[in-house]
């Protein structure tokens, strides 16, 4: 990294999925401002490197590898999200990080989605979405979303139906969809569950389904 041009990062991954080390992330923070593509970890120390990094972006892929680091991508979203306009936030630590999401919106009172009016793609990886849209939408404004994606993730129906029953008054921008139905996923329930997404997408133009061990309906 310290042998790099100055600023010549357009595009920057950390595929190990853990988090960066210190040096790393001050070398990126001073010596590459113009990287618009980030894959790292949320862990930083100091957290107070985090906006400096992550300023800029438009597309980041967030590994979020402990549940109290929820707090500190979520809490800096309104400095670091202006210019974001595709988001992925993945974890392996389903329930924890679900629990803290949850907590997190419970407390807070100020409108997030002002300062993210530029994101245009969200795709969730592993997180357990039972009675999250809610929290999510505290952060991200879904009607502006043109690609929602899904992988790995707990209770996709349910989110999907809690997504179109919001939308009964007001339309959804999604042009693209993709969804991945884990195990104990049911097909019906998830016909019902896009029925109304449908309804309220009037530009819909891809949608993709995966089914992981289910058994279809005949």
């Amino acid at each position: 990294m310290q042998m790099l041009p100055c600023n010549i990062l357009l595009r920057f991954c950390f595929l190990a999925r853990c988090p960066l080390d210190t040096v790393t992330s001050v070398l990126l923070s001073v010596h590459q401002i113009n990287i618009t593509d980030l894959q790292v970890g949320t862990f930083l120390n100091p957290a107070g490197l985090l906006p400096i990094l992550f300023h800029g972006l438009t597309k980041h892929d967030v590994p979020i590898i402990d549940p109290t680091h929820v707090n500190l991508l979520f809490n800096n979203l309104s400095i670091i999200g202006k210019v974001f306009k595709r988001l992925c936030l993945s974890t392996q630590n389903s329930q924890d990080v679900f629990r803290q999401i949850r907590i997190l919106a419970e407390v807070k009172t100020q409108d997030i989605t002002t300062f993210i009016e530029q994101l245009k793609g969200l795709r969730l990886s592993g997180l357990d979405l039972t009675h999250l849209f809610r929290a999510l939408s505290k952060y991200f404004d879904f009607y502006k979303l043109t690609c929602l994606g899904t992988t790995e993730c707990g209770v996709v129906e349910q989110f999907m139906r809690n997504l179109g029953a919001s939308a009964l008054d007001k339309k959804l921008n999604l042009e693209h969809i993709a969804v991945n139905i884990e195990r104990g996923g049911s097909e019906e329930h998830l016909d019902e569950s896009l029925d109304n997404v449908f309804k309220a997408c009037e530009s819909i133009q891809s949608l993709h389904v995966g089914f992981n061990e289910l058994k279809f309906t005949p």
